[in-house]
């Protein structure tokens, strides 16, 4: 599949949604990233670059260059993008069902991920996450935790209760009091 296959418009229509008042650069560029993403199925610089369109790329070397500043360009603020998420995967689940959110972490080369999901169906749709460098700095760990917990309860809309599911690697009465 081609990015020409799955077009622009239609995810740049999405991105722009779930993004909302975003700055219009910022959106166009998140708008190639999952276009390319969704056509190259892996996230290396090399299959992305690869993914865009024959009339955008360029040369090789451009294409890699383009894709080097998504990843170094500004970060998206994740107090715009979960609440977005959490009303996209609302959509998903069945009238009034439980709301079961899973928190678990895991380490990507010298990094700690915490990750947040809304789970359907088994799945888990991510709507939240937060990262720090390993080893963990002393304190971090259960400060990361809540505070991701507290973006959380903030991005939900008004009047949708919601369960969290964590395993045992995160006991602490202030998380259960939260």
């Amino acid at each position: 599949m081609t990015t020409a296959q799955v077009g622009y418009l239609p995810v740049n229509r999405w991105v722009k949604h779930v993004l909302g008042s975003t700055h219009t650069t910022v959106v166009v560029t998140v708008a190639w990233a999952v276009l390319c993403l969704l056509v190259a199925q892996r996230a290396t610089s090399a299959a992305l670059a690869r993914a865009l369109p024959a009339e955008q790329a360029g040369s090789g070397r451009s294409c890699l260059r383009r894709v080097r500043r998504w990843w170094c360009g500004p970060a998206l603020d994740q107090a715009t993008v979960s609440p977005a998420l959490i009303r996209l995967a609302l959509t998903l689940l069945a009238a009034d069902p439980p709301v079961v959110v899973a928190l678990d972490t895991t380490r990507l080369g010298p990094w700690e991920v915490w990750l947040a999901g809304i789970v359907v169906a088994g799945r888990t749709l991510p709507i939240g996450w937060a990262v720090i460098p390993y080893p963990w700095p002393k304190g971090r760990f259960r400060a990361t935790t809540l505070a991701l917990i507290e973006q959380l309860q903030q991005a939900f809309p008004a009047g949708v209760r919601w369960t969290l599911v964590a395993d045992r690697g995160f006991p602490s009465a202030v998380l259960f009091a939260q």
